[in-house]
This record gives C-alpha cells, sequence and structure tokens, in this order.
C-alpha cells in the first residue's frame, strides 16, 4: 500500500487519528492513534465520520463489556507517518464531529460523490 504522510487531527486524545489517502485501495482511511479503530470512506470527511461513529460505538461496546479494550496503541508505523503528517484543519473535524452527534443542520447536505472514470473526487455542499 503506496501511502503519503497523511494529515492528523489535532482534537482530544479519543478522535486523534491519522488520515491518509490509500492509493492502492483507492481510499480515504482515518486511523486511530490512541483508540484501536479505523474509518475508511472516498473522502477525507467520509473516512473521519466512519472513525468517529466507530469510535463511539467502541466506547459504548467496552463500556458494557469488560473484555473489550477501548485505549489501544496504533502500530509503530502509523506513529510515525503521524509524526511528519500535515495538521488537519480543525473545521473539517468539526464537520465530521457534528454529523456524528446529529448537530449537522438537515437542509445542508454533505454528498461526497466520485466519478472514478474521470477521476473527480469531491465534496459537494448544497
Amino acid at each position: 500500500m503506496r501511502m503519503d504522510n497523511g494529515y492528523l487531527t489535532n482534537v482530544h486524545k479519543e478522535h486523534k487519528c491519522l488520515v491518509y489517502y490509500s492509493l492502492s485501495n483507492e481510499f480515504w482511511v482515518a486511523h486511530g492513534l490512541h483508540v484501536d479503530q479505523i474509518g475508511t470512506g472516498i473522502s477525507m470527511l467520509s473516512a473521519l465520520v466512519d472513525f468517529l461513529v466507530g469510535v463511539e460505538n467502541l466506547k459504548d461496546l467496552a463500556n458494557k463489556r469488560e473484555d473489550i479494550a477501548f485505549w489501544r496503541e496504533a502500530p509503530k508505523k502509523i506513529k510515525d507517518r503521524a509524526k511528519k503528517a500535515i495538521k488537519l484543519p480543525l473545521e473539517l473535524y468539526s464537520m465530521a464531529h457534528k454529523k456524528v452527534i446529529g448537530q449537522w443542520p438537515k437542509e445542508v447536505k454533505l454528498v461526497t460523490r466520485v466519478n472514478k472514470k474521470k477521476k473527480d473526487y469531491a465534496l459537494v455542499m448544497d
């Protein structure tokens, strides 16, 4: 899997992750640095939303079951890349977080779409 260094969320520990595009898989990945969770999607935003939903689900499960660990450090390869990553704008994290907690306005639709023939990756707000 060929990857660049990616983008690092600069938020509280449980939501800190490395977001990068996987060329071999042709999707975005958000990989937790301190939580054993990843999210994927066709855009940075959709991968981040998927990651945040997964973190919340894992937290709920870990609170119910003693055999489920919430905190787990990412592999060294991911941690090393995160040290070189560009900080992700807080606004993108904020949009994803609002989507997850249900505070994103329903009248403002966030749609991600991909036209693979034209290699056009777009985030559409309408």
